[in-house]
């Protein structure tokens, strides 16, 4: 029996696994907040799991290795470490004051602190996931396509079908059951995969003496415009997610505040340390991959591994155990970003001005609606590195700003919020749009637009809040 066989029952089995999980998290659902935070009852364990299990899928696991095979270890400035710091930072910064204020979306701050236009306009940066969400379906898809010869267009189309199903069946309560699964797979899987490779290929001194001199800077310091460059991807990384929807919900639904702080701090640390293995895959597939393989690298290591190594007849279950994790990694990804999505679209664009009868049932609609819509962000074509630091950048640009020094400060009121958002926004939608019209248009510039974009947010809340202050005294 070939590793497509075995691939095949084994993720038959797993599913049928996932969908059991996800069945029995619908029982334990009795009202909103059981749906969209699991009735804030998570454990230390659970809480850490879903939030590593969170970013931990195709930004980590498979776009940032196949941009390390092509860029080198510069790209490990958005994934793993830019992620990485910033679950620390929220453990650090955020976690305690925002479990404290008693919510079930971010969206819900805004409204509680700057009113309801902020509310409103904070939640146009949830639909920055459907970007991310299509670069796991294409991560998927890639897998599928790698291993059966699955058209990506299927591939993308049947993952986004069954996490929908189970994300939508169980809310956070199938999301943080089967994380917990996921995650204990993938650092298997992962643990596994890595000595294979270093087996097969050789060690790790052996790889860095054969790297070109190129791929082995981690900070470009050639010219100011490499380093603003890589700047710009550290802050994305680390600073983008702050005010990461899926991140807080993962936060609020913590038994505490303690648990959710602790929670935060160790799947980061976790992050940045199991994010180096797909950085090693990354570098390993640039060296021994031909030029034309080096995308989907991790799956086309496995691969090779499969087929063509000498390490025995054990190697290939072991590699489905591998693939197994890999998958796994990506669905505890698509069901986090999925459920929040929805969740802020029915909790604070429709219930504040439509009261819903079944807002239960108007979520989970709204992760069907999630899903179809993500997978025709996934047929638009971009790279799934492309589309990960998109959605970085629109949330660092404008929610940052009022989340922070509302958090923190008293000062500020709606308008500065609102005007806040509001350029960050349009600066990043002005840069998105002149990628596409004139590419040529922002070519000399030194100092990256998500970064003026985070200083102008930041800057108009301050001038505003201050206008604000000074008339509410006069």
């Amino acid at each position: 029996m070939d590793i497509k066989h075995w691939f095949a029952i084994s993720l038959s089995g797993y599913l049928i696994l996932i969908f059991w999980i996800a069945l029995r998290g619908k029982a334990q659902i009795e009202e909103l907040e059981d749906y969209i935070v699991a009735g804030r009852s998570m454990t230390f364990f659970m809480a850490s799991a879903t939030l590593f299990g969170t970013w931990f899928g195709a930004g980590t696991l498979l776009a940032a290795a196949d941009e390390i095979s092509n860029v080198g270890l510069s790209a490990m400035a958005i994934e793993p470490i830019g992620a990485g710091l910033c679950l620390v930072l929220a453990g650090f910064l955020l976690a305690k004051p925002l479990w404290n204020a008693n919510l079930l979306t971010l969206a819900d701050f805004y409204r509680v602190r700057f009113g309801s236009k902020a509310e409103f306009m904070f939640s146009f940066s949830t639909f920055t996931y459907f970007g991310w969400i299509a670069a796991q379906l294409v991560g998927v898809a890639g897998i599928l396509n790698v291993f059966f010869e699955a058209p990506i267009w299927l591939g993308i189309i049947c993952t986004a079908s069954v996490a929908t199903a189970y994300t939508m069946l169980g809310g956070m309560w199938s999301v943080a059951k089967t994380d917990a699964i996921q995650i204990g797979l993938l650092i298997l899987g992962l643990m596994v995969l890595s000595g294979c490779v270093i087996v097969e290929f050789g060690s790790l001194s052996s790889l860095w003496n054969k790297l070109p001199e190129s791929k082995k800077v981690v900070i470009p310091t050639q010219d100011l415009k490499a380093f603003m460059g890589w700047s710009n991807l550290l802050l994305i990384g680390m600073l983008g997610n702050l005010p990461g929807s899926d991140l807080m919900q993962r936060v609020f639904a913590a038994k505490n505040a303690d648990i959710a702080k602790k929670a935060c701090i160790t799947a980061g640390c976790a992050y940045l340390i199991l994010g180096t293995l797909p950085v090693m895959m990354g570098l390993y597939g640039s060296v021994h991959l031909a030029h034309g393989e080096l995308n989907q690298i991790i799956s086309k290591l496995i691969a090779h591994i499969s087929h063509g190594s000498q390490l025995g007849l054990w190697i290939k279950p072991v590699m489905v155990i591998t693939l197994l994790a890999l998958i796994s990694a990506v669905l505890s990804t698509l069901d986090s970003a999925m459920l929040t999505t929805a969740s802020v679209i029915v909790q604070n664009i429709i219930i504040p001005r439509k009261k819903l009868a079944e807002p239960i049932k108007a979520v989970r609609y709204c992760v069907v609606l999630v899903g179809a819509v993500s997978v025709c962000f996934a047929f638009a074509g971009r790279s799934a590195f492309e589309l990960i630091e998109g959605s970085y950048a629109m949330t660092m640009a404008g929610p940052l700003a009022p989340l922070v020094l509302g958090v923190y400060f008293k000062f500020g009121g709606e308008w500065a919020a609102t005007v806040s958002l509001t350029l960050g926004y349009l600066t990043i939608f002005i840069e998105t749009v002149a990628s596409f019209v004139a590419p040529a248009l922002f070519e000399g510039w030194i100092v990256p637009l998500p970064f003026v974009a985070l200083c102008l947010s930041t800057c108009s809340y301050l001038v505003v809040g201050y206008l604000e202050t000074r008339s509410a005294t006069e």
